[in-house]
């Protein structure tokens, strides 16, 4: 975005990324999605078609999971494929896509990111939220879902890693990672990446910005490695009370009108690990919710499956303290 909106920056001087391609190694890719689509004004892929030492546009198992509805890619999304064969042997659940599709949203957030379309209208829970752009929006995209809903096997991301190579990508996008470490294979074929004259992008993990809190892959000098900036928009909701109490933090809810309000400590579950909330003790109340060890999206949907508050949608629900 502020590519664009400051004078002088890279879209200014024509650096937009056309003909590059970026290789996203992630959770996989909702291919529908606007940031991808193919308007006509893209030539043929720059490598051509890729190979088929696998699928390379993998999606429509529907045999697995009826909702993985099939999907032709295009000149913008040029492949996608799924990297998940040690994966495949312990964890595959029934409800996750047996393909390439994103069964979470990361691998779609950190694709449009990189490379998504310019000027796609954006909206949350039906409100608009206005105009989003990826970094290099003429850039083209191959997913690889090297990650499921459980996480992922090392095995299977350094495979990622080496058929972006082959594939004939220009830039790797890794937004995967760790606490710091010594070399593993994905830090390995990382290097072999760039000795083949390939970019590789990696995220600096999540734990900064102190001193020391960088994270493998990053730790590592053969890749450049990029930390979370701020813009000037947010999303801002409160949390209020007619105690005279109120409380603004991040948020794209409508909200709900005053309800009773409950400690989920006293709810059968401190952290509000799904399944463990009493629905008696929940039912129609916004839960606070102690915050860590699992995510704070499952925190929200543990109170949306006890019944606690919010119109219809868990995010609605749920206040992490």
């Amino acid at each position: 975005m502020r590519f664009r909106d400051v004078d002088g920056g890279a879209w200014d001087k024509g650096y937009t990324g056309e003909d590059v391609i970026v290789g996203v190694i992630d959770s996989g890719i909702w291919p529908e999605h606007p940031s991808f689509a193919d308007d006509g004004s893209y030539s043929a892929s720059p490598v051509g078609p890729l190979g088929d030492s696998r699928p390379n546009c993998k999606f429509g198992n529907t045999h697995h999971n009826p909702d993985d509805a099939p999907f032709t890619c295009n000149n913008k999304l040029l492949g996608a494929r799924q990297m998940l064969d040690t994966y495949r042997l312990f964890f595959l659940d029934p409800d996750e896509f047996d393909s390439a599709r994103d069964n979470d949203g990361h691998g779609t957030h950190t694709a449009s990111t990189a490379a998504g379309n310019a000027g796609v209208e954006a909206s949350v829970l039906g409100v608009p939220r206005g105009v989003v752009s990826g970094i290099a929006p003429r850039a083209r995209v191959i997913a690889y879902k090297g990650l499921g809903d459980l996480g992922g096997f090392t095995s299977d991301l350094a495979a990622a890693i080496n058929q972006t190579v082959a594939d004939g990508v220009d830039v790797i996008n890794y937004s995967v990672g760790g606490g710091a470490n010594l070399p593993g294979a994905d830090e390995i074929a990382f290097l072999f990446a760039d000795n083949a004259g390939v970019f590789v992008a990696t995220s600096a993990g999540n734990s900064g910005p102190g001193a020391s809190t960088l994270g493998n892959p990053g730790t590592m000098p053969w890749m450049t490695t990029v930390g979370a900036s701020t813009q000037n928009r947010s999303f801002e909701g409160s949390a209020s009370s007619s105690d005279g109490w109120e409380f603004f933090g991040a948020s794209i809810t409508d909200g709900t009108v005053e309800l009773p309000l409950v400690d989920s400590a006293d709810a059968g579950s401190e952290l509000c690990r799904p399944g463990d909330l009493i629905p008696a003790a929940v039912e129609g109340k916004i839960v606070l919710c102690r915050r860590g060890a699992i995510a704070r999206v499952a925190k929200s949907y543990a109170v949306f499956e006890a019944g606690g508050a919010g119109p219809g949608d868990p995010w609605r629900s749920t206040s992490c303290r």
